[in-house]
Protein backbone atom coordinates (compact mmCIF):
# COMPACT_ATOMS: atom_id res chain seq x y z
CA UNK A 1 0.00 0.00 0.00
CA UNK A 2 1.10 3.73 -0.54
CA UNK A 3 2.57 5.62 2.58
CA UNK A 4 -0.32 8.29 1.49
CA UNK A 5 -2.88 5.30 1.74
CA UNK A 6 -1.84 3.57 4.66
CA UNK A 7 -1.71 7.03 6.40
CA UNK A 8 -5.27 7.77 5.41
CA UNK A 9 -6.39 4.24 6.40
CA UNK A 10 -4.67 4.71 9.70
CA UNK A 11 -6.61 8.25 10.15
CA UNK A 12 -9.85 7.08 9.48
CA UNK A 13 -10.01 3.93 11.75
CA UNK A 14 -9.10 6.48 14.64
CA UNK A 15 -12.00 7.86 16.49
CA UNK A 16 -10.37 11.50 17.71
CA UNK A 17 -8.48 13.45 15.47
CA UNK A 18 -6.28 16.07 16.46
CA UNK A 19 -4.89 18.89 14.64
CA UNK A 20 -1.38 20.11 15.62
CA UNK A 21 -2.40 23.62 14.81
CA UNK A 22 -0.95 26.77 16.58
CA UNK A 23 -4.57 27.94 17.85
CA UNK A 24 -7.16 25.91 20.04
CA UNK A 25 -9.03 23.21 17.44
CA UNK A 26 -12.06 21.05 19.07
CA UNK A 27 -11.32 16.73 18.74
CA UNK A 28 -13.64 15.66 16.20
CA UNK A 29 -15.38 12.10 16.86
CA UNK A 30 -16.94 10.08 14.33
CA UNK A 31 -19.11 8.07 16.24
CA UNK A 32 -21.61 8.22 19.09
CA UNK A 33 -21.33 6.09 22.17
CA UNK A 34 -24.33 5.08 23.80
CA UNK A 35 -23.68 4.80 27.86
CA UNK A 36 -28.11 4.05 28.39
CA UNK A 37 -31.15 3.53 26.36
CA UNK A 38 -31.62 5.92 23.87
CA UNK A 39 -35.46 6.11 22.27
CA UNK A 40 -35.60 8.30 18.98
CA UNK A 41 -38.31 9.92 16.99
CA UNK A 42 -40.62 8.47 14.80
CA UNK A 43 -38.50 7.32 11.87
CA UNK A 44 -40.71 8.57 8.68
CA UNK A 45 -37.84 8.40 6.05
CA UNK A 46 -35.62 5.91 4.57
CA UNK A 47 -32.73 8.92 5.51
CA UNK A 48 -33.16 8.64 8.92
CA UNK A 49 -33.50 5.46 9.03
CA UNK A 50 -30.46 4.49 7.73
CA UNK A 51 -28.75 6.89 9.72
CA UNK A 52 -29.65 5.50 12.87
CA UNK A 53 -29.05 2.05 11.69
CA UNK A 54 -25.76 3.76 10.57
CA UNK A 55 -24.88 5.11 14.34
CA UNK A 56 -26.08 2.22 16.00
CA UNK A 57 -23.90 -0.03 13.54
CA UNK A 58 -20.64 2.22 14.13
CA UNK A 59 -21.21 2.24 17.76
CA UNK A 60 -21.65 -1.42 17.91
CA UNK A 61 -25.13 -0.82 19.75
CA UNK A 62 -28.11 -2.78 19.01
CA UNK A 63 -31.29 -1.15 17.71
CA UNK A 64 -34.88 -2.21 18.26
CA UNK A 65 -37.18 -0.91 15.70
CA UNK A 66 -40.86 -0.99 16.34
CA UNK A 67 -42.94 -1.25 12.94
CA UNK A 68 -46.33 0.49 12.82
CA UNK A 69 -48.93 2.26 11.35
CA UNK A 70 -51.48 4.77 12.42
CA UNK A 71 -54.58 2.54 12.12
CA UNK A 72 -53.00 -0.42 14.07
CA UNK A 73 -55.01 -0.65 17.46
CA UNK A 74 -52.55 -3.41 18.66
CA UNK A 75 -49.40 -1.42 18.12
CA UNK A 76 -51.45 1.47 20.40
CA UNK A 77 -51.10 -1.31 23.43
CA UNK A 78 -47.60 -2.75 22.72
CA UNK A 79 -45.91 0.65 22.27
CA UNK A 80 -46.18 1.85 25.58
CA UNK A 81 -44.61 -1.50 27.12
CA UNK A 82 -41.78 -1.41 24.64
CA UNK A 83 -41.17 1.82 25.57
CA UNK A 84 -41.14 1.61 29.42
CA UNK A 85 -38.77 -1.88 29.24
CA UNK A 86 -36.45 -0.12 27.05
CA UNK A 87 -36.45 3.02 29.78
CA UNK A 88 -36.23 0.77 32.69
CA UNK A 89 -33.39 -0.91 31.11
CA UNK A 90 -29.52 -0.51 31.88
CA UNK A 91 -28.63 -1.41 28.36
CA UNK A 92 -26.85 0.37 25.58
CA UNK A 93 -29.60 0.12 23.05
CA UNK A 94 -31.88 2.40 20.90
CA UNK A 95 -35.15 2.27 19.76
CA UNK A 96 -36.82 4.16 16.99
CA UNK A 97 -40.61 3.72 15.82
CA UNK A 98 -40.75 3.09 11.99
CA UNK A 99 -43.82 4.69 10.42
CA UNK A 100 -45.12 2.78 7.64
CA UNK A 101 -47.91 4.82 6.06
CA UNK A 102 -45.92 8.31 6.78
CA UNK A 103 -45.72 10.15 3.69
CA UNK A 104 -42.83 9.81 1.85
CA UNK A 105 -40.42 7.02 1.07
CA UNK A 106 -40.62 4.90 4.52
CA UNK A 107 -42.89 2.50 3.15
CA UNK A 108 -39.85 1.08 0.91
CA UNK A 109 -38.23 0.10 4.09
CA UNK A 110 -41.42 -2.39 4.75
CA UNK A 111 -40.75 -4.13 1.44
CA UNK A 112 -36.86 -4.21 1.91
CA UNK A 113 -37.45 -6.05 5.17
CA UNK A 114 -40.34 -8.02 4.19
CA UNK A 115 -42.88 -5.90 7.13
CA UNK A 116 -46.28 -8.15 6.25
CA UNK A 117 -47.69 -7.38 9.43
CA UNK A 118 -47.97 -4.85 12.06
CA UNK A 119 -46.90 -4.43 15.01
CA UNK A 120 -43.25 -6.21 14.24
CA UNK A 121 -40.09 -5.48 16.37
CA UNK A 122 -36.90 -5.81 14.65
CA UNK A 123 -33.59 -5.74 16.72
CA UNK A 124 -30.86 -5.10 14.33
CA UNK A 125 -27.08 -5.45 15.55
CA UNK A 126 -24.05 -4.27 13.35
CA UNK A 127 -26.36 -3.00 10.88
CA UNK A 128 -28.02 -6.58 10.57
CA UNK A 129 -31.71 -7.24 11.54
CA UNK A 130 -31.04 -10.31 14.40
CA UNK A 131 -34.18 -10.61 15.59
CA UNK A 132 -37.77 -10.17 14.48
CA UNK A 133 -41.13 -10.55 16.70
CA UNK A 134 -44.94 -10.40 15.51
CA UNK A 135 -47.35 -9.54 18.11
CA UNK A 136 -50.43 -11.29 16.83
CA UNK A 137 -53.71 -10.47 18.38
CA UNK A 138 -51.70 -10.82 21.80
CA UNK A 139 -52.52 -7.73 23.89
CA UNK A 140 -53.08 -9.42 26.88
CA UNK A 141 -50.22 -12.19 26.02
CA UNK A 142 -48.21 -9.39 25.65
CA UNK A 143 -49.06 -7.30 28.56
CA UNK A 144 -48.65 -10.41 30.56
CA UNK A 145 -45.22 -11.14 29.30
CA UNK A 146 -44.32 -7.47 29.99
CA UNK A 147 -45.35 -7.27 33.34
CA UNK A 148 -43.87 -11.51 34.27
CA UNK A 149 -40.73 -10.44 32.86
CA UNK A 150 -40.56 -6.89 34.41
CA UNK A 151 -38.93 -8.35 37.40
CA UNK A 152 -35.46 -9.17 35.13
CA UNK A 153 -35.00 -6.00 33.60
CA UNK A 154 -31.93 -4.00 34.73
CA UNK A 155 -31.32 -7.08 37.38
CA UNK A 156 -28.20 -8.19 35.79
CA UNK A 157 -29.72 -11.18 36.37
CA UNK A 158 -28.57 -12.83 32.74
CA UNK A 159 -31.82 -11.90 31.02
CA UNK A 160 -31.29 -9.52 28.34
CA UNK A 161 -34.15 -6.87 27.41
CA UNK A 162 -35.56 -8.81 24.53
CA UNK A 163 -35.51 -12.39 26.05
CA UNK A 164 -37.07 -11.01 28.75
CA UNK A 165 -40.27 -9.04 26.90
CA UNK A 166 -40.07 -12.34 23.89
CA UNK A 167 -38.99 -15.58 25.62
Amino acid sequence: MLPRLQALKALLQTRTLRLPLPHRVSSFHTSQTLSQPRIYDSVRSTDTFHTLLLTHTTSSTPLITYWTTSYCPACRVVKPLLWRAVEGSNEKIGLAEVELDAPGDVGELGLRYSIHKVPTIMVFVRGESVGEWRVEGGDERMRGKALESKKGWGSGGGRGLWESLFG
